[in-house]
């Protein structure tokens, strides 16, 4: 069995006045259930990770805050390690790029796989600065994790205030997306049912629509987010605050 380390207590002298934002974070975890890491950018140190089974590996998250980085890091599928340094390296050099007001609003998403519980799972990341230092460089940043509705990884997204911005692989550089993903209020009235478990003719009924406007309403919502199915659907609409 793993040894069990007491979880580092912050260090007065470089994090003062850091343990009630941490304590906040610990609360909204623990209310929605959420996979969430809070980060030190800096010295590539876990604040804080909550103790659920998904976000921790399957290990016990006080290990996990011990170990640091390379336990993550040793998580990664080995064949996305070179793809998961690029997105750092993008990730930290748009994050360089920001004045000190847009790093208030700028947050970013990227699917990789990693190992958890010994199988291979896609997960999403959703990224965003917490605390920044007195000239405005991001220090701590906050990490929510879910599994991915993608197929691969990668899919990584820069969003600040109404632009969205999507990382290029090839050509290494940020270029702005071409989605088009503005839903009426018809449409995102129709994935809020979808969501809530109604079928195709309940919520015709519910809408007072017949059932192929509905499915037309579908086939819209589907190719303004570039997605397959309902699930998919309603996995980025809430991603991307659609509902």
């Amino acid at each position: 069995t793993e040894e069990i380390t007491e979880q580092p207590k912050l260090d007065a002298r470089i994090y003062h006045g850091l343990q009630p934002v941490i304590d906040t974070v610990a609360t909204f975890a623990r209310l929605c259930h959420q996979w969430v890491y809070v980060t030190d950018i800096e010295r590539h140190t876990f604040l804080y990770i909550s103790n659920l089974p998904g976000a921790t590996f399957g290990t016990d998250s006080r290990i996990l805050i011990s170990s640091g980085y390379s336990t993550i890091m040793d998580r990664i599928a080995p064949n996305e390690q070179a793809m998961y340094n690029n997105i750092t390296h993008a990730l930290s050099e748009k994050l360089g790029s920001l004045d000190a007001q847009q790093l208030k609003n700028v947050s970013f998403s990227f699917s990789i796989t990693s190992m958890v519980l010994d199988q291979p799972r896609l997960l999403q990341h959703m990224v965003s600065p917490l605390v920044n230092h007195d000239d405005g460089k991001p220090w701590i940043v906050l990490t929510m994790l879910s599994t991915s509705m993608h197929k691969e990884a990668g899919h990584l997204l820069c969003r600040l205030d109404d632009h969205t911005m999507q990382y290029d692989f090839e050509e290494q550089k940020w270029l702005p997306s071409d989605k088009k993903n503005h839903l009426t209020t018809s449409e995102r009235n129709m994935l809020i049912y979808a969501a809530r478990g109604y079928t195709i003719d309940e919520i015709s009924k519910l809408m007072y629509r017949s059932v192929d406007t509905v499915k037309m309403y579908r086939r819209r919502i589907f190719s303004k987010l570039g997605v397959n199915n309902i699930s998919e659907a309603i996995f980025h609409a809430v991603q991307q605050n659609l509902l």
